[in-house]
């Protein structure tokens, strides 16, 4: 009977077609990949291990087959972040995120879209508490509020508004000490 002879030799081999599918899967090999595995589940259907690398390359496949979407997000952002606009910048990241949640790329781009909203976030903090420190009469520590804006955010549209507030503040403040002497 041949079938024991057929088994043995099936188990010697499944090492290594596993092997090879676990390259292709690395190097993102999928459709070479899944074609080894067909082989290796059609000798032993309950191998896990050919379950798990068949499962990988399902999901690697989608991801393939998502891809051109994924780049026309992370394009669409990339414009999006050279004309100003980070907060919809940051929507398509996102979404490109929701098509393949593991693209480099895109997590890239997410991380350093944070770091500039963050750096936008805080000088826009600053700016608020120049304003108030502003009405306050704390010229000094307007100044110093507004320098800190200028260095996170110089092409920011209310920073001018603010220092020629702040100037108007100064001139006022030295017409009255010399009004007053």
């Amino acid at each position: 009977d041949l079938e024991p002879i057929c088994k043995r030799l099936q188990a010697e081999t499944m090492p290594g077609l596993l092997e090879q599918a676990g390259r292709l899967i690395e190097q993102e090999e999928f459709s070479e990949a899944r074609e080894i595995l067909r082989q290796a589940l059609q000798a032993d259907s309950a191998n896990t291990q050919a379950r798990a690398l068949s499962e990988q390359v399902s999901v690697g496949l989608k991801r393939l087959a998502v891809r051109p979407r994924v780049q026309l997000c992370l394009e669409a952002a990339r414009t999006l972040i050279k004309d100003g606009h980070l907060r919809e910048a940051d929507s398509q990241v996102s979404s490109a995120l929701q098509l393949d949640s593991q693209f480099q790329p895109a997590l890239q781009l997410r991380d350093e879209l944070q770091q500039q909203l963050k750096r936008l976030q805080l000088a826009h903090d600053y700016l608020q508490s120049a304003r108030q420190k502003l009405m306050e009469g704390l010229l000094d520590e307007a100044a110093e509020l507004l320098a800190k804006v200028r260095e996170l955010d110089s092409a920011d549209q209310q920073l001018a508004t603010v220092e020629q507030q702040l100037t108007d503040a100064r001139q006022q403040q030295q017409s009255r000490t010399v009004l007053r002497d």
